[in-house]
């Protein structure tokens, strides 16, 4: 029975370990399966790659950003340090201040002129600061030719391009280089050059020698000189004259290399005469560089007669022209013509201008007359007049106790006053008095005292003894164009007009008083050409470089080349030229946008 006990608990046993060696072998069996099936998982594979790259892909991300706000900071550096180069080259214009001013706008002292505030890389609102500027007088050819030092130029006459370098400028970068011994910071910097062109379209191919030069005067002053007489000599009569053999003095005028290319209007007048062509038409359909002109010496004097075709004058060759529009004369030719010619007339001088064919007087015509000092001879300078002119009647008061009547002279006799001052009265006016026969007129330049009276009549019987004290008066401009009409305010000086000859024309034309006659048959408009006129009100302006022929650094002898115009003036022919001499009342420089027969463009760019 024991036995049988001890037999069924060790079958007991044997089973229970049978049971435990089953849950070993699953538990191994489910641990292996387990080691596989991790083994085969694939899920979450790349976090490792991740963790690994996220730091490289951070310090690129970081390093991107300093990229791009390096790039940011250099262009807004570039864009600001053009703007300032920019700025200082629109003021180079080549005159004694250009200098000044374009370092001003540069730095900007005027915040007005220009405004150089950006936002950089570090945050803050900063102004671009200037390491330096260098001016230069050229430019090598290519954009990335060194520019080398003999074009630097502190002259302001010469000075064209101005090259603008800006304070380096740094930024604290966000990626910590410093951990790898590399710097905290970038630094850039930036430079920029830019220049002014300017081109003149329109001018006649004639220079004059700056009138208002003086021997000494060095390049800079001679052409402050004439931006002074912007001011105080505009309305001044400058005599254009032909210069005496190869020399040039101030008030000279000479000839330029017309341009061959412009010539689509200019069909007519005298073959090989491109420069008379020019100076012919209504307006040259020409630009060129404002900045230099080239002289042309194998120019003859009569070539200047086609400046007349303003006044309705044409002349040898030019006849052929009257019928031709793009030849048409002026609106307005008023010039002291009596009669009907419509050539230049040879009968002679005659005062107080062009020669014509009947003295100057109430009853015959007048043109506008010169500058009082020019008809008298005692200007100060020899190349302008002082802008006293008689437009209106003048009047004064004998002193003398009598009167000196020359008679029996052939054609005429001479009648001489006395009085207190003859200022304002000139040679060649007339005499607007009763106590005269008609066409009695001054035939001498007054002196300091006396007046010679001219009388066509060979009898002097109707002239009554004047005694001291009577007013006589003297006919101006405007009593013997336009009688009994009122003039314009400024014409009736005491006894200088205060209003220009400029002026009184534009006051004809706009008021309709051009076909007005003087009492010799003249009125201002034209009978010799059968076009319609130029109503512009340009046509009588000229446009013409302004050269400092004593101080030129180019010599002005034969066929010079890129010889430097200090400015373009803008001159009112005020009567015909006669062979030697044309007159013109000097109304101011050419300015951008100014009005005017031609322009001027001034162009900034950007050359680097």
């Amino acid at each position: 029975m024991d036995m049988g006990i001890w037999g069924k608990r060790s079958a007991t046993d044997r089973s229970r370990k049978q049971r435990s060696g089953f849950r070993v072998r699953d538990l191994w069996k489910h641990l292996v399966a387990s080691v596989r099936a991790f083994g085969e998982d694939t899920r979450g594979v790349i976090l490792p790659y991740v963790t690994i790259m996220l730091v490289v892909i951070v310090g690129v991300s970081v390093l991107a950003l300093d990229g791009a706000r390096y790039v940011s900071l250099q262009t807004q550096l570039q864009k600001g340090t053009d703007a300032l180069a920019i700025a200082g080259a629109a003021e180079l214009n080549g005159f004694p201040d250009a200098i000044t001013r374009a370092t001003a706008a540069i730095n900007n002292t005027n915040a007005n002129w220009v405004s150089n505030s950006s936002v950089f890389g570090s945050g803050a609102n900063a102004n671009v600061t200037i390491t330096s500027i260098t001016f230069y007088s050229g430019l090598p050819a290519g954009s990335v030719t060194p520019i080398p030092s003999s074009y630097v130029t502190t002259d302001p006459t010469q000075a064209q391009y101005v090259q603008v370098t800006a304070t380096p400028t740094a930024m604290t970068t966000i990626l910590p280089a410093s951990f790898f011994g590399g710097s905290k910071s970038l630094t850039t910097t930036a430079a920029a050059v830019a220049g002014l062109t300017e081109t003149v379209c329109g001018a006649q191919p004639l220079f004059v020698c700056n009138p208002f030069e003086t021997s000494g005067m060095t390049y800079s002053q001679a052409t402050q000189a004439l931006l002074d007489a912007e001011t105080t000599l505009v309305g001044h009569q400058v005599p254009i004259t032909t210069p005496p053999g190869s020399s040039y003095t101030p008030g000279n005028y000479g000839w330029l290399q017309p341009d061959t290319e412009g010539t689509s209007n200019e069909t007519c007048g005298p073959g090989g005469q491109t420069t008379g062509q020019e100076l012919a038409v209504a307006q040259p359909d020409t630009c060129t560089n404002a900045r230099t002109v080239n002289l042309n010496p194998g120019v003859k004097t009569p070539t200047l007669l086609a400046l007349n075709i303003r006044f309705d004058i044409y002349t040898n060759s030019w006849k052929k022209c009257s019928s031709d529009p793009n030849y048409a004369p002026d609106q307005n030719v008023r010039k002291g013509y009596t009669g009907s010619g419509c050539n230049e007339s040879t009968n002679g001088s005659w005062p107080p201008g062009y020669t014509g064919k009947s003295p100057y007087s109430t009853q015959a015509a007048a043109a506008l007359p010169e500058d009082n000092c020019i008809l008298a001879g005692t200007c100060t300078s020899s190349a302008y007049g002082d802008g006293n002119w008689v437009c209106g009647d003048i009047s004064y008061k004998t002193t003398a106790t009598s009167i000196t009547v020359s008679l029996g002279k052939s054609g005429g006799s001479n009648i001489t006053l006395t009085f207190g001052s003859t200022t304002g009265i000139f040679q060649g006016m007339g005499v607007n008095s009763a106590l005269f026969p008609a066409n009695t007129y001054v035939s001498q330049q007054p002196t300091s005292t006396t007046v010679t009276l001219s009388n066509p009549n060979p009898s002097l019987l109707s002239v009554v003894i004047i005694p001291s004290g009577t007013t006589i008066t003297f006919a101006g401009y405007w009593s013997t164009a336009h009688p009994n009409v009122g003039a314009p305010t400024g014409c009736q000086g005491s006894p200088y007009s205060s209003i220009t000859r400029s002026a009184v024309y534009n006051y004809e034309n706009t008021n309709s008083l051009i076909s007005n006659t003087s009492s010799g048959g003249e009125s201002g408009a034209p009978t010799c050409s059968s076009s319609t006129p130029d109503t512009t009100g340009l046509r009588r302006m000229l446009i013409v470089p302004i050269i400092n022929c004593q101080s030129s650094p180019v010599s002005m002898n034969g066929a010079a080349t890129g010889v430097p115009v200090a400015t373009y003036g803008k001159f009112f022919m005020t009567q015909p030229y006669d062979g030697t001499t044309t007159y013109a009342e000097y109304l101011g420089r050419l300015t951008p946008g100014s009005a005017g027969q031609g322009s001027l463009v001034q162009s900034v760019q950007l050359y680097r």
